[in-house]
């Protein structure tokens, strides 16, 4: 099972490196997961930044999120998708705990806004851990 990060970026670059740096820091094997960028600029620092980690690297100019995101979906190979903002960071578990749901769950939807997990239309759980 693969985990499928989708960074997107449209016109802001101040943050983006530490989104990209929330990801590259997760506890989870990095085998378990791929990152994909949809950014809609070059910057030298952040793409060589990006291929340094081996990361994909997509420029798509759309002021449209579900555009970027739609691109950054085609892009990856992963069966359950993560989506992250420029100027958002995950906490190092983030993934750990996404992959650990769907490896114990079936038909399950994680919510990240709202920490819910949710199997067969029943809360598992929800709150902060």
């Amino acid at each position: 099972m693969l985990i499928s990060v989708i960074i997107s970026a449209y016109n802001r670059k101040e943050f983006l490196k530490n989104a990209i740096r929330s990801v590259y820091t997760q506890l989870l094997d990095k085998g378990l997961y791929e990152v994909v960028i949809v950014k809609n600029f070059e910057d030298k620092d952040i793409d060589d930044y990006i291929a340094k980690l081996g990361y994909k690297n997509i420029i798509y100019d759309t002021p449209s999120y579900g555009e970027q995101v739609s691109v950054g979906i085609e892009e990856s190979k992963g069966e359950i998708l993560a989506f992250l903002e420029d100027d958002d960071e995950f906490k190092p578990n983030k993934l750990s705990k996404i992959y650990k749901v769907f490896s114990t769950q079936k038909e399950v939807s994680y919510f990240h806004d709202t920490r819910e997990y949710i199997y067969n239309d029943k809360k598992l759980w929800s709150g902060h851990r």
